[in-house]
C-alpha cells in the first residue's frame, strides 16, 4: 500500500512539473483601449441616432509561441463613456431636439477565447446615465465579439442599459481595440 501511494505521488508530481513547463507565459497583453461607433436599437432609435464611445479594458491576451497553452476563459474589467446624439423631431409647427444621452460605466465579466483568432466578452455592471441635466444610476451589460489582428481587434457588440422606472435601452456597436 505504501509503495502504491509513493509511486502515485511521484507520478502525479512528474505530471505537474511537466504541465508547468508547457504553460509558461511567453508574451501577454493586459490592457486595451477602444473606440466604438454606436447605433441605438428599438425604441431608443426613435429618439437618438449614432453615437460614439471610448473604453479602457483590462484582461490578458496571450500570444502563441511554440506549444504554449492559453486559458480559454479569463476575467475582464472595463470602464468607459458612451454618448448617443439626440434626433430632431417636428412637433406641430416647431421642432424639438432630444438631448444627448451619456453613459459612464464600469463593467466586469468574462472573456472566452475559443481560438487565437477571435474571442467573446460578456460583461455587466453599474453606470451613471446623464440625460437632460439629470443623472441616474444605470445597470448595463455588453456582449461583444472580436477578431484579432496582431495588436488590433475589430468586432461588433450588443449593449443593454437599464435605469429604474424606464424601459431598457438597446444599442449595437462596432469597435476597434488596440492592445498593449
Amino acid at each position: 500500500m505504501k509503495k502504491l501511494l509513493l509511486s502515485s505521488g511521484l507520478l502525479l508530481t512528474g505530471f505537474l512539473l511537466q504541465a508547468q513547463n508547457e504553460k509558461i507565459k511567453v508574451e501577454s497583453r493586459k490592457h486595451a483601449v477602444s473606440a466604438d461607433l454606436l447605433l441605438p436599437l428599438g425604441n431608443f432609435f426613435e429618439t437618438h441616432f449614432a453615437g460614439f464611445g471610448l473604453q479602457y479594458s483590462w484582461y490578458k491576451q496571450e500570444r502563441k509561441l511554440k506549444q504554449v497553452k492559453i486559458q480559454t476563459v479569463r476575467f475582464t474589467a472595463n470602464g468607459g463613456v458612451s454618448m448617443y446624439l439626440g434626433k430632431n423631431e417636428k412637433v406641430g409647427s416647431g421642432s424639438y431636439k432630444y438631448p444627448a444621452f451619456t453613459l459612464i460605466h464600469t463593467y466586469a465579466g468574462a472573456a472566452w477565447l475559443p481560438s487565437r483568432l477571435f474571442h467573446f466578452i460578456l460583461s455587466a455592471g453599474p453606470g451613471l446615465g446623464l440625460y437632460h441635466g439629470h443623472s441616474s444610476l444605470n445597470l448595463g451589460a455588453k456582449l461583444e465579439g472580436q477578431v484579432n489582428f496582431s495588436n488590433l481587434s475589430v468586432g461588433p457588440s450588443i449593449r443593454l442599459m437599464k435605469e429604474k422606472g424606464s424601459d431598457p435601452l438597446w444599442a449595437g456597436s462596432l469597435g476597434v481595440f488596440y492592445f498593449f
